[in-house]
């Protein structure tokens, strides 16, 4: 079951077999969340609040990802709680078909499927410039940390605890997960070093736990994300299409393969070989309506 751990002042977070959901609770004991977690674990979530008689005032959105925004509805719907998106993720919130925006290899009828909860309104769009949003008597800072997702937010609190949503994954998962994901990896890196520059209290991160020492994890980060680059690489001495490559990334990393995998890995495959382009590892070619990639001939030089 869910559980509640105070992290600083009136900062707390929501801890669920595999999230850690910030709020901060307002002096009306009403809380604003940041993100709303997995809809499979609302019902745990839902307890654990009211078990410590707590009501969503506001949700702010880190971005719109299904393991982010599977409750905003639901809290909406029990709380009357607003939501704060920005005006990007408000925007493929819309529909299903806006949703590709997000799950690009997925058609319209999966989506609409799978991820129906992912379809919600946002009360309130805050636009990219935006340095704050304040709820009651409570400001919270904009973090713009964009690269895993088109428009990828934190929030810091009133406490000066920042919430970094998926920008960082903490050791334990980066020894546990055989792929990361990044919409793109150069903002994502960009981002990460961004965040090297600040001194919060502590930084949640949505996947993991507290940390104060951001620096640290922030290096291992970058580590596995240019080894993943690596990789990625290594596989391309030769002439590859984007194809060939998720399908060696599959079966070098993955022990299940349904086409839910194969789409979920063409993504990850599309943002490694863009980056290794924007970067200059890579060269192309175009062959019979097929476009191949090889790892750069200077690089051997």
């Amino acid at each position: 079951m869910a559980s509640i751990k105070q992290v600083c002042g009136s900062t707390f977070c929501i801890v669920t077999g595999s999230m850690h959901i910030p709020f901060y609770k307002l002096k009306s004991g009403e809380i604003v969340l940041m993100d709303s977690g997995f809809p499979h674990e609302g019902d745990e979530i839902q307890a654990a609040l009211e078990a410590e008689g707590l009501r969503v005032r506001a949700i702010l959105t880190s971005h719109v990802h299904y393991d982010h925004v599977g409750n905003h509805t639901r809290f909406r719907t029990a709380y009357g709680a607003e939501v704060y998106m920005s005006a990007y993720d408000a925007g493929i919130a819309q529909t299903p078909l806006t949703l590709q925006a997000c799950f690009y290899a997925n058609s319209v009828s999966e989506i609409e499927a799978t991820y129906p909860y992912m379809v919600c309104r946002a009360d309130h769009t805050l636009p990219t410039e935006t340095g704050t949003v304040t709820i009651d008597e409570a400001t919270f800072t904009i973090l713009h940390l964009p690269g895993h997702s088109h428009c990828h937010w934190g929030y810091v609190t009133p406490d000066e605890v920042a919430y970094v949503g998926d920008l960082l994954m903490g050791e334990a998962d980066l020894e546990a997960t055989s792929l990361l994901f990044g919409q793109d990896w150069r903002e994502t890196l960009r981002s990460i070093d961004r965040l090297c520059t600040t001194d919060f209290r502590a930084y949640i991160l949505a996947h993991s736990d507290v940390v104060e020492d951001v620096q640290t994890l922030a290096r291992r980060n970058r580590e596995a994300i240019l080894g993943q680059m690596e990789w990625v690489l290594s596989f391309l001495k030769d002439w590859k299409s984007r194809q060939e490559v998720t399908a060696l990334m599959i079966r070098e990393r993955c022990r299940r393969v349904d086409k839910a995998r194969v789409r979920m890995i063409s993504r990850f495959a599309a943002a490694a070989l863009n980056y290794l382009e924007d970067t200059g590892a890579l060269e192309f070619q175009v062959e019979d309506g097929v476009l191949y990639y090889r790892k750069a001939q200077e690089r051997d030089a």
